[in-house]
């Protein structure tokens, strides 16, 4: 640079500073990146692995139907002893709803394992059991005598649920459907067992068709997930995972 005027010499030496800067900032932004990058990465396989471990119970259970966008139709059906309930007096809470019959060998097998499950959770303001029942008016004490039988018999028979039958009640409430009113024409259930769990803004989150091990750990944090929070993402069809979300269901 010998013979540049003195202008010109410090113009360059600021130039080769603001060089050196520009490098400088590049690497940093390049290291800052990088690390953003990693950070993201390392949140998104952290949440999605939150969303597997809210998934893993219902993934296990294989409902036949899982969604968030239907509605279960409201209806008001007597119970065994003449009063009327309404689905819609339980908004708020996550309500399991069971159709099923005296007369369905499945049923009368499943119902010590609901009986149980229902009894672990008596407690719980958010969560209620249903069963609706389809046989005739004429049958009601042959039907209550058939399942205190069922449940007294059942071999995992625990205290509580003996403490129950002993006070003449039943772990769930029991809604008589003879004309199958709610049942077949609202509900669209023709094999039963059947099971419904609706969340307490009166949404359809899964349906069970046939028999479950509701006395399970992963009927529990089924349902569970459902009443505690946005539960499982996946949806389910046929019993198998569908939509965006499917394979939060591919490690089960």
């Amino acid at each position: 640079m010998r013979g540049l005027p003195l202008f010109f010499t410090k113009l360059y030496r600021y130039a080769k500073v603001d060089r050196t800067l520009a490098r400088n900032y590049a690497i940093q932004i390049g290291f800052i990146a990088l690390a953003a990058a990693a950070v993201f990465g390392f949140v998104q396989a952290a949440r999605k692995d939150q969303m597997r471990a809210l998934c893993s119970a219902t993934c296990a259970m294989r409902p036949t139907y899982a969604g968030r966008n239907r509605t279960a139709p409201d209806f008001k059906l007597p119970d065994i002893d003449g009063k009327m309930v309404s689905l819609s007096e339980f908004k708020g809470k996550t309500v399991v709803m069971n159709f099923w019959s005296y007369t369905c060998e499945p049923c009368m097998k499943e119902m010590p394992a609901l009986a149980r499950l229902a009894v672990a959770l008596e407690g719980r303001k958010d969560i209620v059991f249903i069963t609706v029942n389809n046989d005739d008016f004429e049958e009601q004490q042959t039907l209550q005598d058939e399942l205190r039988t069922t449940l007294a018999a059942d071999p995992n028979l625990d205290a509580d649920v003996s403490k129950v039958l002993k006070e003449g009640r039943f772990p769930f409430r029991i809604l008589r459907d003879p004309t199958s009113s709610v049942t077949k024409d609202l509900y669209g259930t023709t094999m039963v067992p059947e099971t419904w769990i609706i969340d307490g803004n009166g949404f359809i989150r899964a349906r069970y068709d046939g028999m479950r091990e509701w006395d399970s750990g992963s009927a529990r944090r089924a349902l569970e997930a459902v009443s505690q929070g946005p539960g499982c993402l996946a949806d389910f069809a046929e019993s198998k995972a569908t939509g965006r979300f499917r394979e939060l269901c591919d490690a089960e």
